[in-house]
């Protein structure tokens, strides 16, 4: 695959303007190649009203302006090398935003991930397994949907890096200059996007984070280590003593008083995690666990934990790691009696979580569909029956097929359902698109 074509494939959706403009480039190049005015490179070369001054100081230093080469030369020269300064700006400026919203999360992570590892104590579980501790599962969410968004900008980093040197090989090659290595070693390589030691730290620590909490899922001893810096001193603080067990008794006992169908237990636990919730961080821990209980629960037991609370149920709780709602975790699940109490308890249909996905989205994923909720797209442009005809769901896109975005290409590949559900082979899904009208003559994106 030619790199033109590489470089707009590999783009993460909704960052496509933030990536090398290659193919801008590529074409002041072939303007010189095809002996063009140098009036074509300017107006290539400019993404806004500003104009290339005609004292060209626009090359970088160390550069060399080739004078003996005529004044044309010096202008496409000059008009090249001010698209890529702009185009490295542009990159530079992206990334640092991105590193530091993902030092930010990082750092949050971390707190979260004490915080639960004071409530969590491995040694006295026995047989509660970490891996049905609701908080220890958010943290470890967390922890995986970072290292998938790091993933992302190291991918992002390398494939602009590609794309730096190659251009630069082509317009040595076409210009018959030697530019490159002088270019990247002043001008690219310095800049913090190319510096890729801090991505490097950022994905060992949250590798050792997963580590970690994989050792505690499966049972093993906690031997890790948690970086002991003011930030989680301060959390310890706030929690006091790591002696925080009745979190860990309230989620053990309210499962087995479910399995039991203990309902004077269940009462007490209810009324019970009123004391516990005194303070924003401990209400949001209590109410994870009572609402995978009540989700767990047969119908009875389940009204039984909503109507045990001294006060009403807290249904507009959203999750701060992965943020999704009570209606997400609801409708993920197929249980739509406790949808439709979400949606009369005043949750947001049209909420969606930090993968741009809405509670529509989770049902027709897993083989469910909601009448009442808008059907919107997330973050890579998939509307829910993208996700039910990749997942098979024949049924779900019957469902779907009277709603918005059901013959729409995603952002990512521009692939409509149709395409999702041929491309993964799901053939009942095939037969209810076509007879809905779905458009054959549909091309994915073009290189």
């Amino acid at each position: 695959m030619k790199f033109g074509k590489q470089i707009q494939a590999d783009q993460v959706p909704g960052w496509s303007l933030h990536y090398l403009d290659y193919k801008s480039l590529k074409k002041i190049i072939s303007s010189f190649e095809a002996n063009r005015p140098p009036s074509e490179a300017t107006a290539l070369a400019l993404d806004s009203p500003r104009s290339v001054p005609d004292n060209l100081t626009l090359l970088p230093p160390g550069i060399g302006q080739d004078e003996e080469r005529g004044k044309e030369f010096q202008a496409y020269k000059a008009a090249f090398f001010f698209k890529l300064e702009r185009e490295l700006e542009k990159i530079n400026a992206f990334y640092l935003e991105k590193e530091a919203e993902l030092k930010m999360r990082l750092e949050t992570l971390l707190l979260k991930r004490r915080a639960a590892a004071t409530r969590v104590l491995p040694d006295s579980l026995g047989d509660y397994a970490t891996k049905d501790h609701v908080e220890w599962n958010a943290v470890e969410e967390g922890f995986h949907l970072l290292e998938r968004d790091l993933g992302k900008l190291q991918q992002f980093v390398e494939i602009n890096a590609t794309g730096f040197r190659k251009i630069l090989k082509k317009w040595d090659k076409r210009s018959k200059s030697t530019t490159k290595e002088l270019y990247l070693s002043r001008q690219v390589d310095v800049q913090p996007v190319f510096n890729r030691q801090l991505i490097s730290e950022l994905s060992d620590t949250v590798a050792a984070c997963l580590l970690d909490l994989t050792d505690l899922t499966v049972g093993m001893k906690y031997e890790g280590t948690i970086p002991e810096d003011a930030i989680l001193s301060h959390q310890l603080s706030i929690y006091g003593s790591p002696q925080m067990g009745p979190f860990q008794d309230l989620e053990s006992n309210v499962r087995k008083a479910v399995a039991e169908a203990d309902r004077s237990a269940l009462q007490d636990l209810v009324r019970y995690s009123d004391s516990l919730s005194q303070s924003p961080d401990a209400r949001m821990h209590v109410t994870r666990i009572l609402w995978k209980a009540v989700i767990d629960a047969p119908p009875h037991l389940a009204d039984l934990i909503l109507a045990s609370s001294s006060g009403p149920f807290n249904y507009l709780f959203v999750d701060d790691i992965n943020g999704r709602t009570c209606l997400h975790e609801a409708a993920r699940v197929g249980a739509f009696r406790l949808v439709n109490v979400c949606l009369e308890n005043g949750v947001q249909r049209e909420k969606v979580d930090v993968y741009g996905r809405s509670a529509l989205h989770y049902a027709a994923m897993n083989g469910h569909a909601s009448h009442g909720a808008p059907s919107l797209p997330n973050t890579n442009g998939e509307y829910p029956i993208h996700l039910a005809a990749q997942a098979g769901h024949s049924d779900v896109c019957r469902l779907l097929v009277d709603r918005d975005g059901w013959d729409t290409p995603d952002k990512y590949n521009e692939w409509t359902p149709l395409f999702h559900a041929a491309r993964y082979g799901h053939e009942r899904c095939l037969p209810v698109l076509l007879e809905a009208g779905s458009r054959t003559d549909r091309k994915d994106e073009p290189f």
